[in-house]
């Protein structure tokens, strides 16, 4: 057992399972800072995100999320834009005729199961550090301090980036570190089906995990673009949703007190926290600031 862990169970066994939390948060944000700065690709891509703190001030960019609205949406004015995808989005390069200017992974489940197939794309990649110093990917490879402690990550060693529960949030955080004044989100459905075929298995789990299961797939998954995203065999882990919502507040919050707009453009979206505006809107090229 771990000294974290010996000192988890200590800790809630007193004063219960939050404070410990916090506490084990701390510790393990320590100790990754640490990691990464020791590591030769850590220290490496620190310096390489230093660089590119606003080299695209003044600029729009999009985050495209993964969802199934997708599918009901004419992406093609998108080819010549700024865009952020993550995950397997690279699965629709070929039917949208374009790739993402940027593509980021932070889950183990992603970084380990598909995040050779990431690295072999035309994207810019980033990917956690946390996960990925355990795979033999390309030092093309930017790799990213992520860390737990709950804040809007404006440097990448300060204080790195905040997980959030998905990886949308760290396409935010690196969006306005880059100096995009304006971010449109799409394909941020906020919408799971998390019983069924799509999450049959559940993976056991280690008392101390706080974190939502993991579970396997055993067929088509509803939740994605296509229905291969999460197919047969994969492993996922079910969201957090209170977790999330709480990063993509701090978010709003921190691109509103910068002067900064981030609206949301997704057809359907379950998504409540940033002001909508419709995709057609955007694309005609009306001023995000009088459709928000």
């Amino acid at each position: 057992m771990t000294l974290r862990k010996k000192v988890a169970g200590v800790a809630r066994a007193a004063v219960g399972s939050e404070l410990p939390a916090r506490v084990g948060g701390a510790f393990d944000d320590s100790f990754l800072l640490s990691s990464y700065l020791r590591s030769p690709w850590g220290r490496e891509s620190a310096q390489r995100l230093v660089g590119m703190r606003d080299r695209h001030w003044g600029k729009r960019a999009f985050i495209i999320g993964n969802g199934p609205s997708l599918k009901n949406m004419d992406l093609s004015p998108l080819a010549d834009e700024y865009t952020f995808g993550a995950n397997r989005i690279y699965l629709a390069f070929e039917d949208l005729g374009f790739h993402t200017t940027f593509l980021s992974a932070i889950a183990v489940e992603i970084i380990e199961q598909f995040g050779q197939e990431m690295a072999q794309t035309p994207c810019e990649v980033f990917m956690s550090h946390k996960y990925a110093r355990f795979q033999d990917l390309p030092r093309t490879v930017t790799a990213f301090l992520a860390r737990r402690g709950p804040h809007f990550g404006t440097h990448p060693t300060r204080w790195g980036f905040y997980e959030g529960a998905t990886v949308t949030h760290f396409s935010m955080q690196l969006a306005y570190y880059f100096g995009f004044s304006e971010v449109i989100l799409i394909g941020v459905d906020h919408a799971f089906v998390e019983t069924g075929i799509v999450a049959a298995e559940t993976l056991p789990q280690d008392a101390d995990d706080l974190r939502p299961a993991v579970v396997v797939s055993h067929g088509d998954d509803p939740n994605h673009f296509t229905p291969g995203y999460f197919g047969k065999g994969v492993k996922w882990q079910l969201p957090d949703w209170q977790q999330m919502e709480a990063a993509y507040a701090e978010t709003r919050r921190a691109y509103e007190r910068a002067g900064r707009v981030i609206v949301d453009a997704t057809v359907g979206g379950k998504l409540t926290i940033f002001p909508k505006v419709a995709y057609d809107d955007v694309i005609s090229g009306k001023p995000l600031r009088e459709l928000s």
